[in-house]
């Protein structure tokens, strides 16, 4: 599906120019061998690890054998604000105000509106919050078939 967060490394947000906002609307593809591998990978030596980091990071590359003790993985910060599925946006509210009640009568709830401000211009149409990526799974497949496919992840 769609429409996920994934956090980034500094270096990634920076190549994306999404430092400044700290959000952004990516699409990510996955890249597949055309075909399969015919014998294992080979070992990644700190050669090659400096080589295919050049540039990109400042931390060298291990030189010896990985530690064997167990890494225990720290969590991270809670985004901030909250987050909801935008529905549309209109210029017209007669538009918005009639999704907005398309999307009730379906049993969306809670379903609001944005009004225009300068730097949003647009009537915003929106349901939320959303509480996890199940529950935005489950509303965006929901309004597709009620004919927004094009609904998408909003943070505020």
């Amino acid at each position: 599906m769609g429409n996920r967060i994934i956090d980034l490394s500094y270096t990634a947000a920076a190549r994306l120019d999404m430092i400044r906002n700290g959000t952004a609307f990516v699409d990510v593809e996955t890249l597949m061998p055309s075909a399969p591998a015919a014998a294992p990978a080979l070992p990644v030596t700190s050669e090659a690890a400096a080589a295919a980091s050049a540039g990109l990071s400042s931390v060298p590359p291990v030189t010896g054998p990985l530690p064997s003790a167990p890494v225990t993985p720290v969590a991270a910060p809670a985004p901030s604000g909250h987050f909801y599925i935008q529905v549309g946006a209109f210029a017209q509210a007669e538009n918005a105000r009639r999704v907005a009640q398309k999307l009730r009568d379906a049993g969306l709830s809670p379903v609001f509106t944005l009004a225009p401000d300068p730097e949003h211009p647009l009537q915003r149409v929106r349901i939320g919050p959303i509480a996890s990526v199940q529950e935005f799974d489950q509303l965006t497949a929901q309004l597709s078939t009620l004919g927004f496919p094009e609904a998408r992840l909003a943070q505020d």
